[in-house]
């Protein structure tokens, strides 16, 4: 019997799908989660129950419609036009339409899918480039994201209460200043704080998507024309030596 010798060839494994391009939103992904203006699981196939589907589309209507009426509210202000109380109550309206916008973006990017999509876009250009291309530490641009956004929030949150806290009439020298928050329709029915705050998170969470997706695109770009300007470099340098080794 003659041997048989077997010769495998070689198979050429093909490579792990390597995702480095972290989550766009970052830590900041909780905070849209949380926001009432996340529309991402807002199909029945994606949430798994209708009265689920339903509350969160509620929650965010009411939460749109309660930042669009408080705009309207401040611009159609009663005060004296040309004066500084017209013009406060115009630029702050301006500003909470502008939170009303701002929500309106969140909603439609969740509910487009928007985010994952570039996530797999991203990673996909990251693959074709190799583990070392595009790494970039997005831990201070965190930092500023966080402390705008407070300053943002914080700044709605006082102009709620500006004119709305106010010392009581003093009957008698004997009874003290009372403190109190008027509910009429000026305050929306002592719903001010909750709008106000509404205003400035969606403001800051339209801004962080922005700020981030940009970053995260601009980070690719750069990788990539640095990338091209190395094979390039490369493809120069070999002309070179080839030419050379021809004198």
């Amino acid at each position: 019997m003659s041997a048989v010798t077997a010769f495998e060839l070689p198979v050429k494994t093909p490579l792990p799908q390597i995702t480095m391009t972290p989550k766009i939103l970052g830590p900041f992904e909780l905070a849209v989660r949380w926001s009432g203006l996340d529309l991402s699981n807002s199909a029945v196939t994606r949430s798994g129950s209708w009265v689920k589907s339903i509350c969160m589309i509620l929650v965010c209507i009411v939460i749109c419609l309660l930042m669009f009426l408080k705009s309207l509210m401040l611009m159609m202000d009663s005060a004296k036009p040309m004066t500084l109380e017209w013009v406060i109550s115009c630029v702050w309206g301006f500003m909470a339409l502008h939170g009303f916008a701002s929500a309106l973006c969140v909603v439609s990017w969740t509910r487009s899918r928007f985010l994952p999509q570039l996530q797999t876009t991203l990673s996909t250009l990251q693959n074709q480039q190799g583990p070392s291309c595009g790494l970039t530490d997005f831990a201070s641009l965190y930092r500023r994201i966080v402390i705008g956004a407070a300053l943002l929030i914080t700044t709605w949150v006082l102009s709620s209460m500006k004119d709305r806290l106010f010392e009581g009439f003093q009957a008698n020298s004997s009874e003290p200043f009372s403190i109190g928050y008027p509910v009429n329709l000026s305050t929306m029915y002592g719903l001010d704080p909750f709008v106000y705050l509404a205003v400035g998170i969606s403001s800051s969470l339209a801004m962080t998507v922005y700020v981030l997706v940009y970053a995260h695109v601009n980070r690719e770009w750069a990788t990539f024309n640095e990338d091209l300007s190395n094979t390039l470099r490369l493809h120069q340098l070999a002309v070179r030596s080839f030419s050379l080794d021809f004198q």
